[in-house]
């Protein structure tokens, strides 16, 4: 499965969970880059009969295994992300007005000095 291809999953997953937003995808990438890779040595371990042959690949995908699990739970792919939030309703960016002038809050030598 290439990172394109589980990129495009992770998307559809999150989209159907109703948590995907486009300001994830860098994170999305970087998780998807994470799979590929432990897949690829999940891969190399079963063509060697699931025999530890290369120590530091071995730990290298403990390390990614954590890792992967850590993205899944920031990109709430998983019950335990997924829960607190799914009733939280995520508030839409406000556009700036350039018509009309913002008035800044006095700060407190203004009020003292009689508030202009």
């Amino acid at each position: 499965m290439s990172v394109k291809t589980i990129k495009r999953d992770v998307i559809k997953n999150m989209q159907h969970l109703g948590t995907y937003r486009e300001e994830f995808d860098s994170l999305i990438d970087i998780y998807a880059g994470m799979l590929h890779q432990y897949r690829v040595f999940e891969k190399e371990l079963a063509e060697n009969g699931y025999q530890v042959i290369d120590e530091k690949n071995y730990r290298l995908m403990e390390k990614l295994r954590k890792d992967i699990n850590a993205y899944a739970t920031n990109l709430l792919l998983n019950p335990k992300s997924y829960k607190p939030v799914k009733d939280v309703v995520i508030p839409k960016r406000k556009e700036v007005v350039e018509d009309k002038e913002v008035k800044k809050p006095l700060t407190k030598l203004q009020m003292v000095m009689g508030g202009k």
